[in-house]
């Protein structure tokens, strides 16, 4: 999984994935059959261990902004984590993926459903709790979320500057709750 993580699919390769996970060319084969099913396992293991825990952020706050908060306080530590790659496995994936390979970009399209159903989720809960505006359009700001995540997986990549990642997410929440 990390492998994938910090290289992307398509940068990946064989040997990579031999040397990562201590396997012979055979036994890998055997196991996984291909490159792409040990990918699709690497997204199974990274959507349990990684997005998991970070979509639970949401639920945890007493209130939307509360959960959007830790959520984002989550996805800071996580992508600043020096023992883990940098960014997003789905960030790094996309913004590497070869465009004429569909199978991975559908994978990867269908992990990041879970983010929008969960922001969603969460935003309907803020209209209803009076946090939000009867009247803000749910869809635009789930996009919007989701795209200030990818924003903030690649800024990690390239800055491990905390107090730049803390003021996009800041101003996201100020955005969606005023």
């Amino acid at each position: 999984m990390h492998v994938f993580w910090q290289k992307g699919y398509e940068a990946t390769k064989v040997p990579d994935l031999l040397a990562a996970t201590g396997l012979s060319r055979s036994s890998l084969y055997e196991t996984f059959g291909d490159k792409q099913a040990l990918f699709e396992a690497s997204i199974k293991e990274y959507n349990r261990s990684i997005t998991g825990v970070r979509l639970v952020q949401l639920q945890r706050g007493r209130t939307a902004k509360e959960g959007l908060t830790l959520f984002f306080d989550h996805l800071i530590a996580t992508c600043l984590d020096e023992s883990t790659p940098s960014g997003c496995l789905m960030v790094n994936t996309t913004t590497t993926l070869d465009p004429h390979d569909q199978r991975i970009k559908e994978i990867v399209n269908e992990s990041g459903k879970g983010f929008h159903e969960a922001f969603l989720a969460l935003l309907e809960r803020a209209k209803a709790d009076g946090e939000i505006s009867s009247s803000q359009n749910l869809q635009d700001l789930v996009h919007m979320l989701v795209a200030i995540i990818v924003g903030i997986n690649v800024m990690a990549r390239t800055t491990m500057d905390a107090a730049t990642l803390q003021t996009m997410a800041d101003s996201t929440i100020n955005v969606v709750f005023s």
